[in-house]
């Protein structure tokens, strides 16, 4: 199973994070770019990404990316085989339904001649996993750089994390909301202005 280690700093409560560079039952190291494979190798299989589930990985001639197996799931959109794009501060949960892909249904960010837009910074997949009588859900942090050629493109896994509540929905990292000290700061600016304006107000008077 994937060595988990519990979020510190979280806003949301029961987010774990999975460790890529000891992923599954058999500690595989998934970090480097195209996952540290070599183009044209065998696929890179990582048992026990997260509970009993499966991440197939390829870097090949047809196929590039990701293939979820074993009870995991990823989203595609609208029944597209590559996975969608989620940007900063998107929620992943039960909402989505229809086009959750799993069970060697390969999905890719490039298959068959059929390349993925380019996944730049802030890009997330999200997967869901069988947990009780529903699904928890979590995301994977990548990048995917389509460069017209598969043996010169790219992608890598830079994190991921799920939601350890059944079916509680988990937002990828990113958002907008302002952190705390800098909401602080601008109440305190605003006070200040209107602190401002009262004393001209009396001068007037």
């Amino acid at each position: 199973m994937a060595l988990l280690v519990a979020t510190a700093g979280q806003l949301q409560a029961g987010i774990v994070t999975i460790n890529l560079a000891a992923a599954g039952t058999n500690s595989v190291n998934i970090t480097g770019l195209n996952a540290g494979k070599t183009f044209g190798s065998v696929k890179t299989e990582v048992p026990g990404f997260v509970g009993t589930t499966e991440l197939e990985i390829f870097f090949q001639d047809n196929f590039i990316g990701l293939d979820p197996d074993n009870g995991l799931e990823f989203w595609t959109g609208s029944g597209a085989s590559s996975p969608h794009r989620f940007g900063a501060g998107a929620t992943i949960d039960g909402s989505f339904v229809g086009s959750w892909t799993g069970s060697d249904a390969y999905t890719v960010f490039y298959g068959n001649s059929s390349a993925s837009p380019n996944f730049d910074a802030n890009s997330f997949i999200g997967f869901r996993f069988p947990s009780g009588g529903g699904f928890n859900y979590g995301y994977i942090e990548v990048l995917w750089n389509w460069t017209g050629t598969p043996s010169t493109s790219s992608f890598q896994l830079l994190s991921a994390a799920y939601e350890d509540q059944e079916n509680t929905a988990i937002v990828t990292p990113g958002g907008s909301v302002p952190e705390p000290t800098s909401m602080a700061i601008f109440g305190l600016g605003a006070l200040g202005m209107a602190y401002r304006a009262r004393r001209k107000s009396k001068c007037k008077a």
